[in-house]
């Protein structure tokens, strides 16, 4: 490949003055040319970096935007405190609060070209609104019950939202009610999974929750268990037979510990022998 000549040429700041002997680093050689500033000073820097636009100075524009002071000025919602220089190279950083309260560290560039408005609450007040919409489409108000029309999971309402799923009594607890509190769960006091009629739910424990589950009779036991292998009558003929437990469980293809719970009235409790 024919080498290029970039004497003379202008960089941004840089004006190419000669190049100098090829470095090689690591993988093929690369010219390094002899550079003189707008401010005077020289400095040295490969093709690369002055075709992308890496090099535009001598550090003369970075060194400038080290030297001014940010604190006290106002970008959108956040407020500039104090200046923290970082890492090897005391990148600068400031410290700043948002109208929210709270107080964060940004770069200078963010702040300038308003990459960064506030601590996030902006972005998070908006994802709450586009929430608050998604959620409202899909809400069929009835006189008692509110009825769910969207996306089902296991019975109760579900939301996809930025590759997050959330179930739709849960967020209709938060919009009405605020945030929930940790080790919460959302309980219905009518027995429609479906239904996110923020008077029907309530916060309680998991105490709370098994406890209506139970007085409503909504636990599946025995059969009603959709994985469940055996009907009531195999239970019955299982404690009704004189067979080892190894041969009752090839019989039912099941394991003979199983069988032997079934016999010790560990599992299926709820069968009664008449």
């Amino acid at each position: 490949m024919r080498k290029q000549n970039l004497t003379g040429k202008k960089f941004g700041k840089l004006t190419v003055i000669q190049s100098l002997q090829s470095i090689f680093d690591g993988k093929r050689n690369r010219t390094v040319w002899k550079c003189k500033c707008d401010c005077g000073n020289y400095s040295f820097h490969r093709t690369d970096d002055l075709k992308t636009g890496d090099s535009t100075s001598c550090g003369c524009v970075r060194k400038q935007y080290r030297e001014i002071d940010l604190v006290g000025m106002r970008f959108n919602n956040l407020f500039v405190l104090k200046k923290i220089l970082k890492g090897k190279y005391s990148e600068v950083h400031w410290l700043c609060r948002c109208d929210c309260g709270k107080e964060c560290e940004v770069i200078s560039s963010a702040l300038r070209n308003s990459w960064q408005k506030s601590c996030g609450c902006i972005k998070d007040i908006e994802e709450e609104t586009l929430l608050t919409k998604f959620f409202w489409k899909n809400v069929k108000k009835n006189d008692y019950c509110w009825e769910w029309t969207g996306k089902l999971c296991n019975g109760y309402g579900a939301v996809e939202f930025h590759k997050k799923q959330f179930r739709a009594h849960r967020l209709s607890y938060i919009i009405h009610n605020g945030s929930i509190e940790k080790n919460k769960f959302i309980c219905h006091k009518c027995d429609n999974k479906k239904c996110v009629n923020p008077s029907h739910l309530y916060a309680g424990t998991i105490n709370d929750n098994a406890r209506d589950a139970k007085e409503r009779n909504l636990i599946h036991r025995g059969e009603q268990c959709v994985r469940s292998k055996l009907k009531e009558i195999d239970i019955l003929k299982i404690l009704a037979s004189k067979e080892t437990c190894r041969d009752i469980a090839i019989q039912y293809n099941m394991n003979k510990n199983y069988i032997r719970k079934i016999r010790n009235r560990q599992a299926w409790r709820h069968i009664t022998v008449p």
